[in-house]
């Protein structure tokens, strides 16, 4: 069945499947088709197979291992429990994309990934960023030789944290069991930036703070950045900003020109080709979503290689966790080369 809709059965109804990843499928109905639905939660449950056309829900994941008319899941839990489930949907043939991180812990992420070499189902972590239209535009025009050798990288993100909704008022995100709390979950796609534009990371030198009264782990973060090929980088993220706006601010320094990401747009510059930047806008920019279920189905149908390996996360993962050993230690981390 090369071109059938895959039948997909989603674990864990909370605000990332119902915001991020529902909108998305609901754009591709001739690749995905949901056809079961579970959350511990029972009205969780409910109102999501409400959502998606559907009169029944499990509460407990293990009833929906062995069925046959489920071909993948989607597996968007707290963080704690994304690697157990995700293993042992692989390990009965299922295909999965995962939520990330991998797992709450690095050696539970590495397990994980280590498991997940070994089957031969897909699994896709959904490290969304790897899918941008302006990440993978950008990426274009700096293997096209548009900007010269990159020499400087810097990264910003900052919000502000609200604890009485949204994903604020997520107990296990106000006292989290990964470590790091928002710094590494949301971290662990600022790593991939940096990662994808710059290559491996030899070094991070960082600080971190905890800042928010509810929050009960880091939620600022400040690292510099050397990477394998010579580049430097600096990244700092806050999620207890106050400020008129919010969003992230991504600058890449070649020796011919530079480029520059915000939400939802692109400029690229190089006073060898034009006297003025080149500007590029993304009215239908979702963050990637949509081209992330494209490239799950395109692996699981077509056999297609994609860019959010467990390999490739676990690395994103290792990078937030060194930088916060940086802090906590007052000192300069090498990260292992390849």
């Amino acid at each position: 069945m090369p071109n059938q809709p895959l039948r997909l059965g989603v674990i864990g109804c909370g605000l990332a499947t119902k915001h991020l990843h529902w909108p998305a499928l609901r754009q591709l109905p001739d690749k995905f088709e949901i056809v079961a639905v579970c959350n511990r939660s029972p009205e969780k449950a409910r109102e999501f197979a409400q959502m998606a056309g559907l009169n029944k829900f499990e509460t407990d994941y293990r009833r929906l291992l062995d069925a046959r008319e489920i071909d993948a899941f989607l597996v968007s839990l707290p963080i704690g429990q994304n690697a157990p489930v995700t293993r042992a949907s692989l390990a009965v043939g299922k295909h999965v994309l995962c939520e990330k991180p991998l797992a709450h812990t690095l050696e539970a992420a590495k397990a994980l990934r280590d498991f997940a070499k070994q089957s031969v189902p897909v699994l896709l972590v959904g490290e969304n960023y790897y899918y941008r239209d302006d990440f993978n535009d950008a990426l274009t025009l700096i293997r096209d030789g548009r900007i010269g050798g990159i020499f400087l990288i810097t990264y910003e993100a900052t919000s502000e944290v609200d604890p009485t909704k949204s994903y604020g008022a997520t107990a296990w995100r106000q006292v989290p069991a990964h470590r790091g709390g928002f710094v590494s979950d949301a971290g662990v796609h600022h790593a991939a930036v940096l990662r994808m534009f710059g290559g491996e990371i030899r070094a991070v030198n960082a600080f971190a703070k905890n800042v928010h009264p509810l929050i009960r782990a880091e939620d600022n973060i400040a690292a510099n950045v050397e990477f394998a090929n010579g580049a430097i980088g600096h990244y700092f993220a806050s999620y207890t900003a106050k400020a008129p706006q919010h969003g992230t601010r991504l600058r890449i320094f070649g020796t011919e020109g530079n480029i520059e990401i915000t939400h939802g747009g692109l400029t690229f510059f190089n006073p060898q080709i034009s006297a003025t930047a080149e500007t590029r806008h993304y009215p239908n920019f979702d963050n990637g979503f949509i081209n992330e279920w494209r490239a799950f189905y395109d692996a699981v149908r077509h056999g297609k290689t994609f860019p959010s390996t467990a390999e490739q996360c676990y690395t994103d993962q290792a990078v937030i966790i060194a930088m916060l050993d940086s802090a906590a230690l007052r000192v300069t981390v090498d990260l292992p080369q390849n």
